[in-house]
């Protein structure tokens, strides 16, 4: 059996031989390590500005879903008013035609001309004097020249 210093000289040997690799190993760890970190922290930074578009996305997302409510509101009122207007105009074109034509019409008419009251006996010698002068008397002629008033 190995005594006792000879297995501590070797474990000596094989801890110096392998403390190069530890040192390089250490390295490499601590690279990974910042490595780590720096990707870490990138990710972090990522993470809140997805959940900043995110938040974004979701209120244009909620906005746009409010303005095609409000198209699709608006869209129905106004066919209910092209509707409303159709109506009016066959009313107006109605009233135009009939109530305001004849306004219009007895409005621009000349009132009629009163005729003077006349006692009934000088309208009975006024209708009397008409008929004699419109009949010739029995056996009178009228010659070519004359005109016969009726």
């Amino acid at each position: 059996m190995q005594t006792l210093a000879q297995r501590i000289l070797s474990a000596a040997a094989i801890e110096t031989e392998a403390e190069p690799r530890n040192a390089a190993a250490a390295a490499e760890v601590a690279t990974a390590k910042a490595g780590f970190e720096k990707a870490t922290a990138a990710q972090l930074v990522s993470a809140r500005a997805f959940q900043e578009a995110k938040a974004l996305y979701e209120a244009a997302e909620a906005e746009k879903l409010r303005a095609d409510k409000a198209v699709r509101a608006n869209g129905t009122e106004l066919r209910g008013l092209e509707r409303k207007q159709t109506t009016c105009e066959g009313r107006l074109a109605k009233f135009r035609e009939g109530p305001l034509a004849t306004f219009l019409e007895l409005r621009d008419r000349a009132a009629p001309v009163p005729e003077p009251e006349v006692l009934p006996a000088a309208k009975a010698a006024a209708d009397l004097a008409a008929e004699s002068a419109a009949e010739p008397a029995v056996g009178v002629t009228a010659s070519a020249g004359d005109a016969i008033v009726a």
